[in-house]
Order: structure tokens, then sequence, then C-alpha cells
């Protein structure tokens, strides 16, 4: 759903939205919505970023939903792609295979930023997150507005306000 803002990643993500979209005949954003955002008890509707008026969403990022939406779609990865109504509609061993390092990074599983302790995350350029971490059965969510995307620093600060957070909560 996000990509943090390096080319190679983005580039990857908008690739596979042409490969759904040309193996599924429709838009990615309307494939999401059916197998997925319909079905999910959404508080929204989610936009995607289109390349033209009529052209098709841009995969590799700039998709917009509420805060408590991105919450949602995190739950559903906390729940190895299984619906609110208990349908699965990621494969059994989908998450699995995703946030298990790539061959080319120890970092990064199928469109997951891995952490330690077997933490997966979404991030967005301009600071936007989804970390889920399975072990604690805790998922957190920003949402942001950066000045520019270069602000790779304020990661740090993200990170030590993640720990507290689930530092926090641990046994609630």
């Amino acid at each position: 759903m996000l990509a943090l803002g390096a080319v190679v990643v983005t580039d990857e993500t908008y690739l596979v939205g042409e490969v759904v979209r040309a193996a599924v005949g429709k838009d990615v954003a309307d494939y999401l919505s059916e197998k997925m955002w319909s079905r999910m008890g959404m508080d929204s509707d989610g936009y995607w970023l289109a390349l033209s008026d009529s052209g098709p969403a841009f995969g590799g990022m700039c998709f917009s939903g509420t805060l408590r939406d991105y919450a949602r779609l995190g739950l559903f990865h906390l729940a190895k792609g299984t619906l609110p109504d208990g349908t699965k509609v990621l494969p059994e061993d989908w998450m699995g295979q995703a946030t298990t390092p790539s061959a080319t990074s120890q970092d990064y599983g199928y469109f997951w930023w891995l952490s330690r302790g077997g933490v997966f995350e979404a991030y967005g350029i301009m600071g936007q997150t989804i970390s889920i971490n399975p072990g604690e059965d805790l998922i957190y969510v920003q949402h942001a507005a950066w000045a520019d995307s270069g602000q790779d620093e304020d990661y740090g600060h993200e990170a030590a306000l993640k720990a507290a957070v689930t530092a926090a909560l641990k046994g609630h």
C-alpha cells in the first residue's frame, strides 16, 4: 500500500499494480475495493492518485485513507489476510512469505519493511506509517505531513515513539 521514498521500491510497487491490472482486467484501486475495502467496514472511501484523469491508479504510492481505516488495514494483515467476517483473502502463508527478508535485502520483504522482533511496516514518503507488531498484537498507525520527503532523521523519532507506545501498552 505505502512505499518508502526509495525509487526502486516505488517502481516495484507500480509495476505490480500494472501486473495486477493486466491479470484481473481492472484497475488495482477497483480490485482492492472489491476484494477488501468494501468488505472491511471502512469509515470512508480510500483514494488513489491516478496517472491521468482517465488512467489507472499509481500503484507505487499516493493512496489516501483515514487513520482508522489504515488501522483496519493493519488488522487485516495482522490477521494474515482475513476479513472481519472470517473470509481468507490472501493465500495461507502469504504474510509469512511477505514478511521474510528478500534475497537482496534483510530489511525488506514483499512490500513490507522489516524491523526487529518480527515487526513489519509500510511507510509513506511524507512520514505516514502502518507498523504491525504480531508479537505484541499491536498496530501503530501515523498520519504525517513532513515538509519534504527527505526528512529521514524523523524515522528515528518515530522509532522511539513506537517503542514507548509498545512498552506502555504491554500487558494491557
